[in-house]
C-alpha cells in the first residue's frame, strides 16, 4: 500500500510550534534564500535540541512525496558551506532530486551563524553533539533507517562530515566530502572505531582549499593535499592502496574541466575510498547551478553530477555491514 506522507505537512504545524521560528536558520552571514521546490517532494522544518548544551536548531527536511507504508527510507544528511543555510545548500546541490528520484530523506541542519565547528583544534560549538542528537531523535520520530544514514557536505560542511566520520563513525553508513580535503588538525587525531566508506570531490584549481594542500600555522587554513587525504582515509579503511583503479570520466560538457576517478575497494574492512579529481575545477559543487561569484570560486564542472554520485554511492552502504 502506498500512502502520501501528509504527516510531513502536519509536522510543519505541530512540531515547529514552541521551537525556533522557521526563519531562524536563515539569520546567518550569507544571503538568505527560499528553498527551490522539487516536484515529487515534501519539505518541512523540525526543531532539534542537543540537551547537553541547550542548543536548539530548526532543521530542514526534504522527503519523497510518497513512501510505501511500513518501510524505512535511507537518509542523506547534507551540511552547508560556511555562511550558508540549509536552503542555499539544497538549491546549490539540487538536493530535492535525491528525494524525488532516489527515495532519500534529505536532512539539512543549520550551523550556528552559518558555520560548522569542524576544526578539533579550535572548537567553538558542539556541532558533533548536535548532529549526533539530531540523528538519534530523527530515527525515533520518522520512518527512516538508522543503518542507512550517510553524510555529505560542501566546503565547511565537507570538513564537518569528515569530523563526524572520525568521531561518530557508528552513526554513518558513508561520507562524501565536496570541496574539502582533510584538515591537518583532524588528521592528527582521527581514529575512527569502525571503517567509514569515504569519497572526496576536489578541484585542481580550487582557490580556497588548494588541491596540493596547505600547511600553515593556523589550523583553520592548514589542509592535507587531496591525495594525502585519500591515502589517509584509505588507511582508516584498511585498503591496499596499490590496488587503486583510475579512470577518466567521459567529457560531456565543454567547460574546460575533466574528471578523473580513483577508486579503491580492496579494503580489509570491506569498505571503499574514492576521489574524484576535477581538473580545472574550482571551489564548487560539480553539476550545480552557477553561483553569483564564479570568478572568485572557480569553474563549476558539468562533467560530474555530484548529487547523483552521492545518491548512488550512499545506497551501497549501511553502518553495520558492507556491500
Amino acid at each position: 500500500m502506498i500512502f502520501r506522507k501528509t504527516f510531513a505537512a502536519l509536522v510543519l504545524v505541530s512540531l515547529i510550534m514552541g521551537s525556533m521560528p522557521t526563519n531562524a536558520h536563515a539569520r546567518v552571514i550569507g544571503q538568505a534564500a527560499a528553498l527551490n521546490p522539487t516536484f515529487g517532494t515534501v519539505s518541512f522544518y523540525q526543531g532539534f535540541t542537543n540537551t547537553a548544551k541547550s542548543d536548539t536548531r530548526s532543521v530542514l527536511f526534504i522527503t519523497p512525496a510518497y513512501q510505501r507504508a511500513g518501510t524505512k527510507a535511507p537518509v542523506i544528511v547534507m551540511l552547508h558551506y560556511d555562511t550558508g543555510t540549509p536552503e542555499l545548500q539544497a538549491n546549490v546541490s539540487n538536493a530535492g532530486t535525491l528525494a524525488a528520484k532516489m527515495g532519500y530523506w534529505v536532512i539539512l541542519p543549520p550551523g550556528i551563524n552559518g558555520h560548522w565547528s569542524d576544526d578539533p583544534a579550535a572548537t567553538t560549538t558542539d556541532d558533533v553533539g548536535f548532529l549526533s542528537a539530531m540523528i538519534a531523535a530523527a530515527t525515533k520520530q520518522y520512518p527512516i533507517d538508522a543503518t542507512r544514514i550517510s553524510m555529505t557536505g560542501y566546503s565547511n560542511g565537507g570538513f564537518m562530515t569528515q569530523r563526524m566520520a572520525c568521531e561518530r563513525p557508528g552513526l554513518l553508513a558513508a561520507g562524501i566530502s565536496v570541496a574539502a580535503s582533510m584538515r591537518t588538525s583532524l588528521s592528527k587525531q582521527c581514529a575512527p572505531g569502525r571503517p567509514v566508506p569515504m569519497v572526496y570531490v576536489l578541484g585542481t584549481a580550487d582557490p580556497i582549499v588548494p588541491y596540493a594542500g596547505a600547511q600553515t600555522k593556523s589550523s583553520n587554513s592548514s589542509f592535507l593535499s587531496a591525495m594525502n587525504s585519500f591515502l589517509m582515509w584509505g588507511g582508516f579503511n584498511r585498503c591496499t592502496m596499490s590496488s587503486t583503479y583510475s579512470t577518466n570520466l567521459p567529457v560531456t560538457a565543454a567547460d574546460g574541466t575533466s574528471v578523473k576517478l580513483q577508486h579503491n575497494a580492496a579494503c580489509g574492512s570491506g569498505g571503499e575510498v574514492d576521489i574524484y579529481t576535477i581538473n580545472n575545477g574550482g571551489h564548487t559543487w560539480p553539476g550545480g547551478p552557477q553561483l553569483n561569484t564564479p570568478t572568485a570560486l572557480g569553474t563549476i564542472s558539468k562533467n560530474l553530477d555530484a548529487t547523483a554520485m552521492i545518491g548512488n554511492f550512499a545506497k551501497l552502504w549501511t553502518n553495520s555491514s558492507t556491500h
